[in-house]
């Protein structure tokens, strides 16, 4: 889904997540994966079998993208959660919504601008002292898209990257609230791949649309 050489998205991609999700319904467990990187840890005591089983299954999903393999037949268990949403979907076409959903937030530019210097969230306060806050329950639950300028009273963690985006004390906006709310479109475009969330909540609104919250000092 990224040019190696420009870095650029290109036109088509798989993403890692769809991948990763065809190899755990296949009995294989990637060690983790992001938006379009997986990994894999090959130890000396991996047996050539195993080895030539995750070659084998990564050659099989590419001749399921090349042949535009229905959804229910590669990705059985998300398809059976989902019916309706996922009705008459192929795997290709799904690779090419979750794609599309990345390019339009620019996902990837996200990723690197919310661990440079330069656009790191402004510390408001100490760590521990927002923490504090948070204990004593001088906080208040509010959507991430309604965060901007709040100081934030828990660390929130996204898996991909899994990394702390922001930091008790430090003022919510920028990119990383622009990456939960990419996270919160993703959540209610493609159900069954909903990345995890730590400080952060998802809460089903009365409209049926799930909406990030977190908490935040008074």
């Amino acid at each position: 889904g990224i040019d190696a050489d420009s870095g650029r998205y290109t036109e088509f991609g798989i993403p890692a997540t769809i991948l990763a999700h065809y190899l755990r319904e296949n009995g294989i467990v990637p060690e983790k994966c992001d938006l379009n990187s997986i990994l894999f840890l090959l130890t000396p005591a991996e047996s050539e079998e195993k080895l030539a089983r995750l070659v084998a299954m990564l050659a099989q999903f590419e001749r399921h993208i090349e042949d535009d393999t229905p959804l229910a037949d590669v990705l059985p268990t998300v398809f059976q959660k989902y019916p309706v949403r996922y009705r008459d979907y192929t795997l290709r076409e799904l690779c090419q919504e979750m794609h599309n959903l990345y390019v339009s937030f620019d996902v990837k530019d996200l990723q690197k601008a919310m661990f440079r210097k330069e656009s790191l969230p402004h510390v408001a306060m100490n760590p521990q002292d927002a923490n504090s806050a948070f204990i004593r329950g001088d906080v208040e639950l509010v959507r991430i898209s309604e965060a901007g300028g709040r100081i934030a009273a828990e660390g929130a963690l996204p898996y991909p990257p899994g990394v702390l985006c922001v930091v008790p004390g430090e003022i919510w906006g920028g990119a990383a609230q622009r990456y939960f709310l990419a996270l919160e479109e993703g959540i209610n475009l493609l159900p069954g791949f909903s990345p995890e969330l730590q400080g952060v909540y998802s809460e089903t609104d009365a409209d049926g649309i799930q909406r990030l919250y977190g908490y935040v000092l008074k």
